[in-house]
């Protein structure tokens, strides 16, 4: 028996799990998650701002003692799109291991659509499927068929990304709405395999996405806390888009089920769900609670485990 610290430095917040490995599966024993906002501290130098560098840190240190607190006997930490496009990612990761002796692996683009599918096939039992995961600065998307990786394509545009270029912090303007939306459709029309699929269910993966299933289960007064595996009809994800783009930041920031930390970037990644469910004429959307971090377990315990 061993435990592990997986820590998934993110353009939008960073978690850490803390994971008891026994025989060839894994239990959760902690778990913690900051709000950095890497992806909204990259300059126009395309490097990270050294507030953000200053915050990573902090956040590290602490994620590095909670490990140690809890018995951790390896830390396994990646980092994703922020990271991986930012000019001075080798000063920052060498500067982690400095100051925290934590190695960083920075993931491809590949590898994150890797390790989605992992975590998906692992946990959801399904035939074919596509998969989407939108972080901060990046969008993974996966086509499963007979529980295999068919096609993937990671993507440079994030609910940050997005909120930033389009502005959809406050009141949302018509025009500017507009224009999120034909982007969207622009950019994944130029996919070549997306829309030849047939599939009736999209996996949504990532923080956004269980925002969304929060809200859906509020809106039908259900009482069922657990998130991962719930599906809803694509319409209905349409019908709380709408809702959405209709408030302001600060009645966003009201709704129940929505975290205080996404009130402000929340529209861009249901516009983006919304355009794929469309595009590839997808009747439902279900809900994973599981993504990167738990596809870095599967792969750690696939590796290491007979």
């Amino acid at each position: 028996m061993s435990k592990i610290g997986i820590i998934d430095i993110g353009s939008n917040s960073f978690h850490l799990l803390i994971v008891k490995i026994e025989h060839n599966n894994y239990k959760i024993i902690y778990e913690y998650k900051e709000f950095v906002r890497l992806g909204d501290g990259i300059l126009s130098n395309e490097s990270l701002s050294q507030i953000k560098i200053e915050q990573s840190i902090e956040t590290l240190k602490l994620f590095k003692m909670l490990c140690d607190t809890n018995g951790a006997d390896k830390i396994i930490a990646v980092a994703t799109a922020a990271v991986r496009r930012a000019k001075n990612q080798a000063f920052f990761i060498n500067l982690i291991k400095k100051e925290t002796s934590i190695d960083v692996n920075v993931l491809s683009g590949e590898e994150e659509c890797y390790y989605d599918y992992l975590s998906i096939i692992h946990s959801i039992y399904i035939e074919s499927a596509l998969l989407m995961d939108i972080g901060g600065s990046s969008t993974e998307i996966i086509y499963i068929q007979n529980r295999k990786p068919v096609n993937s394509v990671c993507l440079p545009i994030g609910s940050i990304s997005l909120t930033k270029e389009f502005d959809l912090i406050n009141v949302i303007k018509p025009e500017n709405e507009k224009k999120l939306m034909d982007f969207l459709y622009e950019t994944y029309n130029k996919i070549p395999w997306i829309k030849s699929l047939k599939v009736d269910t999209l996996i949504g993966i990532g923080g956004s996405i269980r925002s969304i299933g929060k809200i859906h289960m509020n809106t039908k007064e259900l009482t069922v806390n657990y998130l991962h595996n719930y599906s809803f009809p694509a319409d209905d994800l349409f019908s709380i888009y709408d809702y959405l783009i209709s408030l302001s930041y600060v009645k966003r920031s009201n709704i129940s089920g929505l975290s205080k930390g996404r009130s402000d970037i929340i529209v861009g990644a249901a516009a983006s769900f919304c355009v794929l469910l469309k595009l590839c004429n997808i009747p439902t959307i279900k809900i994973s609670s599981t993504g990167i971090r738990e596809g870095v377990i599967y792969s750690y315990l696939s590796n290491n485990i007979k």
